[in-house]
């Protein structure tokens, strides 16, 4: 059960880190602001806030999906 708690633990962490940095990106960001255009888009398509949202749903998923697994495979 011990295991459940830390991975929880971990995930928590994990997720405000993910939160903190974000939110630090778009500080800087907004700081130093400049048009987009295709020439500054990743892959040509992708903006900053769609690399953003996938981040933060990744590193949720990943967090609730690995202490569900830590928590069945204890039990």
């Amino acid at each position: 059960m011990a295991l459940v708690w830390i991975t929880t633990v971990i995930s928590i962490i994990s997720i405000g880190f993910c939160l903190m940095s974000v939110k630090l990106l778009y500080r800087y960001i907004n700081r130093y602001r400049f048009d987009e255009s295709k020439y500054t888009l990743l892959f040509g398509f992708m903006r900053l806030r769609y690399i953003a949202a996938i981040y933060i749903i990744v590193s949720v998923l990943f967090g609730i999906i690995s202490t569900i697994f830590i928590f069945d495979i204890t039990l």
